[in-house]
């Protein structure tokens, strides 16, 4: 059976949440249980690229312009029917929803898996005609999907609720034990000292809270600093950001880091994690905070909630209750028993060995499915038609 996986933007330097389950994905399950992936990703050249990548086929469509990633991923559909002729696409985002001949997939059997992510339209960033389409293409993709997979049971909540679909819920996934090697690294570089310092990675976008995080932190006068990863838009809202870090020395605005080995080096060396993102399901920077056994201070939604559990996690929705949390932190004595519990929690709720393997039961359900198909195709090649 062969899954097309599209939408996580896949490059050979790109970093992100998708990428990650992209690669969990191919490197425990391609060629495994009659399993075939098709990774698809973007190239700046004119022309598709096709590689094989250590047994997995990649496929690279072009993307360029304003709304580049819009085509690109129209492309990536298209030639994941036309050219690879794929049995399920597994389509991660909805942004292209409108522009899926949903006709064409039925007719030619493809199943189409949709995980919407997190709630787009919501975003603080967009305008209102962003969002009005964002909100049309989840409305469309949702109800076409013949499947759908979120990461968080919240957004499966809401799709029912809102769409009255049922979903099947597989969440995201962080590692432990990795066996990096930190020799050519150093704290130094950065600005810190190991466990002496709070760390935010996070797209500077107001949904964010990057700017409550700084003006939260600067209000206590903790010994501790505080390391945010980020890429320092130069728009309004990232100007107003990097003004308000000049102010504190204790707080290093380092920049993007998407080297995953110096992200998990980092978050093993931090102290605590501050978490401020208001939108969307299951985030992975809070998952793999968890994992590394930071001290946790997220912004309070239902989302986070979820993930860090309301007993292990210290939640705020201003500025000033992270100030007041900053400071119940440092006075808890027993603040390294609660990093010792989130450790565990992500262990046993999002190990990625225990999420592939759900992965490998829902795919072999549609394997079955697929087989079926094909069985009552022999018998009467007009099943379809029906």
């Amino acid at each position: 059976m062969k899954i097309a996986l599209i939408g996580a933007n896949y490059t050979a330097t790109s970093v992100g949440g998708f990428v990650t389950l992209t690669d969990e994905l191919v490197n425990r399950l391609n060629n495994k249980n009659d399993i075939c992936f098709i990774v698809y990703g973007e190239t700046k050249e004119d022309k598709t690229i096709r590689f094989d990548n250590k047994g997995t086929k990649v496929v690279l469509i072009p993307r360029k312009g304003k709304i580049g990633l819009l085509l690109n991923r129209i492309g990536e559909i298209n030639d994941a029917v036309y050219n690879e002729k794929a049995d399920v696409i597994y389509l991660l985002g909805y942004v292209a929803s409108l522009f899926i001949s949903y006709k064409i997939l039925k007719e030619r059997g493809i199943k189409l898996v949709l995980n919407p992510d997190g709630l787009e339209w919501m975003r603080r960033k967009y305008n209102f005609f962003v969002k009005k389409f964002l909100r049309v293409s989840e409305s469309v993709g949702l109800r076409k999907a013949d499947f759908i997979i979120t990461d968080s049971q919240e957004i499966g909540s809401y799709i029912k609720n809102v769409y009255g679909r049922e979903t099947t819920f597989i969440p995201y996934g962080c590692g432990f034990n990795i066996g990096y090697n930190f020799d050519d690294l150093s704290l130094c570089k950065f600005g810190v000292e190991k466990e002496k310092y709070y760390m935010v990675v996070a797209r500077c976008v107001p949904e964010n809270y990057l700017i409550e995080i700084v003006k939260g932190f600067s209000a206590f006068s903790i010994a501790k600093k505080l390391l945010i990863v980020t890429n320092l838009s130069k728009d309004r809202y990232g100007n107003e950001l990097i003004k308000l870090c000049e102010k504190d020395k204790r707080i290093n605005l380092f920049g993007p880091i998407y080297d995953k080995r110096v992200l998990y080096y980092l978050r093993l060396n931090a102290f605590g994690y501050i978490h401020g993102h208001s939108v969307g399901g299951t985030n992975p920077s809070l998952v793999e905070a968890m994992g590394c056994g930071n001290i946790i201070a997220a912004h309070k939604n239902k989302f986070n909630l979820e993930v860090l559990g309301p007993e292990l996690g210290y939640f705020f929705s201003n500025e000033g209750e992270l100030k007041n949390i900053l400071e119940m932190i440092e006075e808890n004595k027993e603040v390294y028993i609660k990093r010792k519990l989130i450790k565990e929690r992500a262990f046993r709720l999002y190990n990625w060995d225990l999420i592939v393997l759900l992965y490998l039961e829902f795919f072999n359900k549609l394997k079955e499915a697929h087989s079926n198909i094909l069985d009552d195709d022999m018998e009467n090649p007009l099943v379809r038609e029906k």
